[in-house]
């Protein structure tokens, strides 16, 4: 067994630095698209392009006349050529990611090339050397783009490229290990920060963001585990998200419903969903009231129910506030039927023909309501979901026992690190830096990619209301849900993914209504309570902060002394 793990490991190690030197050379990005510009913008060949020019050139492939480019002015008439050459301007322009590019984003991209000021793209815009690239191993969005975009613009002797080909915990590890990482990747929860920060990839960064004057202080409280660690900080949030109740208002009205409101409770959502199920001639329901991603997670936060004790010495899923939790996510599928099971969700995707997934459903109307994020309108602004008729309020509140209603939910989201091997680490920093700014705040509110890390840009006029998007009147309710979200906070005495197989198992389990809500969590509590004694029995560093804990008055992991560690 030993045998096979070593050569696993090395086998990894060769296919992810193999995965990294295979990487295409390095290109400039301004000189590529002054080069463009000045080969098919320039009409008069005199050897310059204005913004007229380019304006000129862009209503001249505006086959339809709509004030964009898009492939919608492609047909069977248009010539290959220039087929290829919207095809190029949408690849290279594209600023939201959504298949168009307008007047506004030729114009950034001229102020961008505009090195020297004159007004005119001409040759001596041209960069005289290649900027510094550094790289960020993150996830492939479309809206990811102009985010690198505007950085670059903003630093035009840095360029920033996107590598989604080497995400993954185990691939980023080895590289920096090994030599080749990227100088910036992401961490998606605070389980993935402390994997980084014990295997000395991550840079400590409380010093630098103190000379910067970047505060974390500014950002929404609920992120901070997912950026720092024992007290230091190791990078900067991309964006934060909380869940709350997507709904399709026609269906409402359709059912004379009245639209739900943010002070409604389980007990009247459970009552809307049932109303708003629907069954076939055989009894199958092809249509449920609510759907979401089999969100416990959810459940526990609203329950005031932790994974783990203040300390992270104990799991504390056997609690019975995590009990009522669990039971409650079971009940919505087996005893209310208002959310589809695993096999029921399967069998409405293949129906469907919208792929898998609470969004995909949602958008083939297999849900009336839906719980997600406000992130979900990257996809929801497609055409392709133009039928749904969008509204947004928070989840439901849960009486607790002591009379008082609670809407606590969990907020996530992404933090950026900086290799701590990276031969770039300014340029690292600036990136940021800017996502720290104004520019790339107001840019992800913009985008919907979730909401601004940084909070006060989530409270203005320009977020609540986007021209772009005058329908979209909703965006209040994402701001509410953050105020009441709370960070999941992990343990330091045992690894995240250990702790996330467990609970898959657990939660699988729960949802195929093989086991209750008390037995679930308590069978998790003890697995992983297991998992954490036979960490502390292999990290004898651990071990001994594991006990100072309890010299503090932590409680221990096992009630039995003599399972304690040896």
């Amino acid at each position: 067994m030993k045998h096979i793990f070593i050569w696993g490991f090395i086998t990894l190690s060769i296919l992810s630095v193999g995965a990294w030197w295979a990487q295409p050379e390095p290109v400039d990005q301004r000189a590529e698209q002054l080069a463009f510009f000045l080969e098919y913008a320039d009409h008069d060949q005199s050897g310059t392009v204005s913004p007229t020019d380019l304006h000129e050139f862009l209503e001249a492939l505006d086959r339809n006349n709509d004030g964009v480019i898009s492939r919608n002015d492609i047909d069977e008439t248009t010539p290959w050529d220039e087929a290829e050459l919207i095809e190029r301007i949408i690849d290279e322009f594209d600023e939201q990611g959504d298949g168009q590019v307008r007047p506004q984003d030729f114009d950034r991209a001229f102020e961008f090339l505009d090195r020297d000021g004159d007004g005119l793209l001409t040759e001596a815009d041209f960069p005289g050397e290649m900027p510094t690239e550094i790289i960020w191993v993150s996830d492939d969005n479309p809206v990811r783009r102009e985010q690198i975009r505007l950085f670059n613009r903003l630093h035009p002797d840095t360029q920033l490229t996107l590598d989604p080909q080497n995400q993954g915990m185990e691939k980023v590890i080895v590289q920096s290990v090994g030599g080749v990482g990227p100088d910036l990747f992401d961490a998606y929860d605070a389980y993935q920060l402390s994997a980084y920060v014990r295997a000395g990839i991550a840079k400590d960064l409380t010093d630098i963001f103190e000379e910067r004057g970047i505060s974390i202080d500014a950002l929404w409280p609920g992120l901070l585990p997912v950026i720092t660690h024992e007290g230091r900080i190791y990078g900067h949030p991309t964006n934060v998200a909380a869940n709350a109740v997507w709904y399709n208002k026609r269906i409402f009205d359709e059912a004379g419903i009245p639209y739900p409101t943010d002070d409604w409770t389980w007990d009247e959502a459970i009552e809307i969903s049932q109303q708003l199920t629907r069954r076939n001639e055989r009894g199958v329901i092809v249509r449920f009231g609510i759907i979401g991603n089999w969100d416990w997670k959810l459940a526990l936060f609203q329950h005031h129910a932790d994974f783990f004790n203040e300390e992270g010495t104990r799991c504390i899923l056997d609690r019975p506030e995590a009990a009522r939790a669990l039971q409650f996510m079971q009940d919505l599928v087996h005893k209310y039927e208002v959310m589809p099971s695993a096999e029921e969700e399967s069998a409405l995707a293949s129906a469907g023909g919208w792929g898998a997934g609470a969004l995909s459903l949602f958008g083939a109307e297999r849900g009336a309501m839906a719980i997600g994020g406000r992130w979900w309108l990257c996809s929801l602004r497609d055409e392709s979901y133009d039928h749904l008729e969008l509204g947004a309020v928070r989840i439901p509140g849960l009486p607790m026992p002591d009379g008082t209603i609670s809407h606590r939910v969990n907020a996530y989201g992404r933090g950026t690190l900086i290799n701590n091997a990276s031969e770039n680490v300014e340029e690292a920093v600036d990136f940021l830096e800017y996502m720290h700014g104004p520019e790339y705040n107001k840019l992800i509110n913009r985008q919907a990619d979730a909401l601004a890390p940084v909070r006060e840009y989530s409270y203005t006029e320009e977020y609540l209301h986007n021209p772009d998007f005058p329908e979209e009147d909703y965006n209040e309710v994402w701001r509410s849900v953050l105020e009441d979200a709370a960070a999941e906070i992990p343990s330091p005495f045992i690894n995240g993914q250990t702790v996330q197989r467990i609970l898959n198992v657990q939660m699988d389990l729960l949802r195929a209504n093989l086991k209750s809500g008390e037995a679930a969590g308590r069978d998790a509590a003890r697995r992983i309570n297991e998992e954490i004694v036979r960490t502390l029995e292999r990290d004898p560093e651990l071990r001994e902060k594991y006990f100072e804990a309890l010299e503090r008055g932590a409680e221990p992991a096992w009630d039995d002394e003599a399972d304690a560690p040896r």
